[in-house]
Parts: structure tokens; C-alpha cells; sequence
């Protein structure tokens, strides 16, 4: 596949599921639209208690879980006054200054405006000054009830390679993993579950369910992470835009395992895969979640480099999208062959077999 359509199936994807209201605890609307997606390249799906859709692809080598985070931050309502001004409360990381001023929709499309009281200076605002405008001339007429999430709402649009859309942080992992899902031929040489999961801006609870239910041998999750190549960028590291995923070394909740670290690098270098090595400053990941599951999972984290997270503006670039899913399909080959000590077919090459044997000994 050429690097044009490849950005072209993300644009489409993103397209797709970046505008659809998933915010934490309710994601069943983007668990639809990804299960449509996955149904002919899946032989089993189902979702679980917690929300999370888990797809399965069987195969005779070790279980492998891919995991993406499906839902997104926003706003959840708390209160509707007499005026039909709806009173909010943060659900997930959603920086409050870069929120205000800025559309939020609802499920059922009624769009608001997040504002604040007159009253406080700017300087001063937190959240229980803010409230959403739905244009309401009474809470009767308000579109809005206690209870209701809202997402930011703005369109994607692409320029080039470079892909601007709210909802990036929750999305971008899943448009990776349905690549992965429909270029992989059959029969997978590993058994494979590929986990789009619930609530993940609140502490990765969906990746903690579904990897204590799987049982995997090995995991590795998807998501998004900070570059530090913006002017006087607080971020202080060296993943860019455009220099391929991006390979977590450690965050809040994770230290990826030194072996499988370097099975990741070599398994990208042996196939000539962009790749870039993160810290992320602060924050966690599903990667971190399944670590410690049960008795302990081998997990790491491979992410697409965005800018502005968590903001109605998130930017990345489409050929990042690209070299992810080639490492994440990669990977199942390399596994396998970790698993057969060196022996089994489609490992790429020399070099992910000399990884095989220095990881087996």
C-alpha cells in the first residue's frame, strides 16, 4: 500500500470516528461504529461488562493483546438552573483554559458553548464557574440533563499529511489497531485480541478489566503521546511530528520491560519502521494497567505524537499512523517467533531472528 492511501484510510477512519460523543462511561455509540468496522476481519467480538470491545482473531502462536482507548474527555452535566444554563464537572484530562470558549456536543447533536461567569476574572476560573450555553431560554427548553456527557466538538480537516481533530487522544490508537485488523491474512499467527476499551481517561480502568479477564502473554497498547518540537515547548523531550510512533520507555504507570523493549526496537529496525523513544512528563496508559494484572504482563506502548492534546485541535501526522500499524503488525510474527525459539515463519528477517534467540536465552 502506498503511503498516499494509507493516509487516505486514516483520513477516512478518523473521519469516521473522531465527530461520534464517547466520553468516558459512555462509548457504547463508538463501540458500534468500530465493531461494524472490525465484523469482517474478526472471527469473534463481544463487549464486555465494563464497555470494553474485545475482537478476536485466533491463531496457534502465544495470546497477544492490542489494546486502544476508545473514549475521549469531556464534560459530564451536573446541574441545570432555572435559566437553562447547564453546570459542568470535568470527566478525564481536559485543560480548562483551553476548553473555555470552545462547542461541546451531545450524543444526540445539541451543540453548547462552555462559558463562564462574568463575574470572575479570567485569571481566577475553575470549573465550578463554568457552565454550558445551549441557547435555552429555560431549563424545560435545555437540551441538556444531569447526567449527560459532552464532547468537544469541531471538525478534522487535513492538510497534507497532517491531520487536525478533537478526539485524537481516544481515536487515533483505535484507527491504528482497525488497520492492523484489516491487513493481517489469515490464519494470525498468534491468538490475538484486539481491545478498544472503556474509560480509559480514568485510569485505564477498561485495559485493567480486559487484560484480568484475557490473560495474555504479551500486550502492548496503542495511544498518543506529547512532542516536545513546538516553540518553548513545556514538553520537554524529542518525539516530533512525522518521526514515527512513538516507543513509551516510562510513564506514570508503566516502566516498559527491558526485553520486550528491545524487541520492539529491533522488530522496527529489522523492517526499517520509524521509530522514536518517549517520557512522557507526566500521565499513564493502558500499557501501564495491564503490567500488573493478575501476576504481572509483559506491556508496552506504542503511540502516535500529537500536539495539543486533549484540546479541540489535536495535530498529528497521517504517516505516524502509518508506521505504528506497520510495527503493530509486525509484531504478532515476532512473538511467534519468540515463543518457537527462532522457528517460526514470517519473523522479517535475520535480525528479528537474532532477537529471538537473544531474548530466548
Amino acid at each position: 500500500m502506498t503511503e498516499t492511501a494509507g493516509i487516505t484510510e486514516f483520513t477516512n477512519t478518523l473521519r469516521a470516528l473522531a465527530g461520534i460523543v464517547g466520553v468516558s462511561g459512555d462509548e457504547d455509540a463508538v463501540a458500534r461504529a468500530i465493531s461494524a468496522l472490525a465484523a469482517p476481519y474478526a472471527d469473534e467480538t463481544h463487549t464486555d461488562a465494563l464497555g470494553n470491545l474485545i475482537v478476536r482473531r485466533r491463531g496457534p502462536g502465544p495470546h497477544v493483546m492490542l489494546s486502544a482507548r476508545m473514549d475521549t474527555a469531556g464534560l459530564l452535566v451536573t446541574h441545570v438552573d432555572a435559566a437553562g444554563f447547564a453546570r459542568v464537572a470535568p470527566v478525564g484530562a481536559l485543560p480548562l483554559p483551553h476548553a473555555l470558549g470552545h462547542a461541546f456536543a451531545l450524543a444526540g447533536g445539541a451543540r453548547g458553548v462552555l462559558a463562564h461567569e462574568g463575574k470572575t476574572a479570567p485569571k481566577d476560573v475553575t470549573w465550578e464557574h463554568c457552565y454550558l450555553d445551549f441557547g435555552a431560554s429555560g431549563r424545560e427548553n435545555c437540551a441538556a440533563q444531569v447526567g449527560d456527557r459532552a464532547a468537544l466538538a469541531a471538525e478534522t480537516f487535513v492538510a497534507g499529511s497532517r491531520v487536525v481533530s478533537p478526539g485524537l487522544s481516544g481515536r487515533a490508537g483505535c484507527a491504528v489497531l482497525l488497520r492492523v485488523l484489516a491487513q493481517m491474512r489469515p490464519p494470525a499467527c498468534c491468538d490475538l485480541s484486539f481491545v478498544f476499551t472503556a474509560q480509559g481517561a480514568l485510569g485505564a480502568r477498561g485495559a485493567r478489566t480486559a487484560s484480568y479477564a484475557l490473560a495474555p502473554a504479551w500486550a502492548v497498547s496503542v495511544g498518543v503521546s506529547e512532542t516536545g518540537d513546538t516553540p518553548e515547548s513545556a514538553h520537554k523531550n524529542e518525539v516530533t511530528l512525522g518521526g514515527g510512533g512513538a516507543l513509551r520507555v516510562m510513564d506514570d504507570t508503566l516502566i516498559t520491560p527491558a526485553p520486550l523493549l528491545r524487541l520492539l526496537e529491533d522488530t522496527a529496525r529489522a523492517r526499517q519502521i520509524p521509530l522514536q523513544r518517549a517520557v512522557p512528563p507526566r500521565g499513564g496508559s493502558d500499557a501501564g494497567a495491564v503490567l500488573i494484572s493478575r501476576s504481572g504482563v509483559p506491556a508496552g506502548a506504542v503511540d502516535i505524537p500529537v500536539r495539543y492534546a486533549h484540546t479541540a485541535v489535536e495535530t498529528a501526522d497521517l504517516r505516524d499512523f502509518i508506521s505504528c500499524s506497520d510495527l503493530i503488525a509486525a509484531l504478532p510474527a515476532a512473538f511467534s517467533a519468540l515463543e518457537a525459539g527462532g522457528n517460526a515463519e514470517e519473523t522479517g528477517g535475520n535480525a528479528e531472528n537474532d532477537l529471538t534467540r537473544r531474548l530466548s536465552t
